[in-house]
């Protein structure tokens, strides 16, 4: 019978003496691995940027979610997940959701304000249609060139001697005052005569079907609106600013004679709302022919030739 020896390590069941267990194996098969913090990139979340950018980085993804989803798409999960952050991020910066989808109406819809309005002649932009002093700006831009070279000259006679500034001031003056009026009313006959074709450009942008999307945040805002009072007036603000887009333009040509209308402030309510109702129809596909209809309304409510604004 051979005996054990004593210094020979055995296992509880008298088998060999087994591996002691890996410190893994003693904290329940957690690896130390998996304990080791992550780094600090991890723990943050989402990068750290300053404030202002990062609101700016909310009111874009409210935007893009508005235009491409409608704007009832435009909530707090909606938002994070086009911006990439959490919800718990746009509610710091946007706590109030009703001003941010406000807001965010505002911005789209006077953007396209500023695009259609600006079809000025030759399509260029001409700022400031919208508001109520969109007639004397655009007399003032039409003579900009002549005053502009009127005060660059002023400012050279400034470095000169007294005597010399007294005999060019008195030079300009007449001339200046002549080409500022001549200016003025050469802008006043242009933006007249071109009401009918400035017309024609307006209606068939705004009817074309490339801009469905800006009519989807219209008509969602009328419906948001009801319970959403930030928004409402949002939308009354804006209905306001096109309509008086609208009457500048049909005002114009009737001073000019080109339009027989007697209340351009009510035709301009009326095609506004040709417009809307048109384009609201057409997100459902129904209808065709949208400017045509339009323009052949338009056409016999303003007195104009048929075709006139084809």
């Amino acid at each position: 019978m051979s005996r054990t020896n004593e210094h020979e390590p055995r296992s509880e069941r008298g088998g060999a003496a087994s591996t002691p267990p890996a410190p893994s194996a003693r904290r329940g098969g957690a690896t130390l691995a998996a304990r080791t913090p992550p780094p600090p990139s991890a723990r943050r979340g989402a990068a750290r940027k300053p404030p202002s950018e990062r609101r700016g980085e909310i009111d874009a993804a409210a935007r893009d979610v508005a235009l491409e989803q409608g704007l009832a798409a435009v909530t707090l999960r909606g938002v994070a997940a086009r911006a990439g952050v959490t919800p718990a991020l746009v509610a710091h910066y946007r706590p109030n959701m009703d001003e941010l989808v406000a807001e965010t109406f505002r911005t789209i819809v006077a953007t396209e304000l500023r695009e259609v309005a600006g079809m000025g002649d030759g399509g260029e932009p001409a700022a400031g249609r919208a508001g109520a002093t969109g007639g004397a700006e655009a007399g003032g831009r039409a003579g900009a060139t002549g005053r502009a070279g009127a005060t660059g000259r002023a400012e050279a006679t400034g470095r000169q001697g007294a005597a010399e500034r007294a005999e060019a001031t008195g030079r300009q003056g007449a001339a200046e005052r002549a080409e500022a009026t001549e200016g003025a009313e050469a802008a006043g006959r242009a933006e007249a005569a071109g009401a009918t074709r400035r017309l024609s450009m307006l209606v068939h942008t705004l009817l074309d079907g490339s801009r469905d999307d800006v009519t989807l945040v219209w008509v969602e805002a009328w419906a948001l609106g009801r319970r959403n009072e930030t928004l409402a007036q949002a939308v009354r603000d804006e209905m306001d600013a096109w309509h008086a887009v609208l009457h500048d333009l049909i005002a114009a040509g009737a001073a000019a004679g080109e339009f027989a209308v007697d209340d351009p402030r009510a035709a301009a309510w009326q095609l506004l709302g040709m417009i809307d109702g048109l384009n609201a129809q057409a997100l459902v596909r129904w209808g065709e022919g949208r400017g045509v209809l339009l323009s052949r309304a338009l056409e016999g409510m303003l007195g104009l030739e048929r075709g006139a604004l084809a």
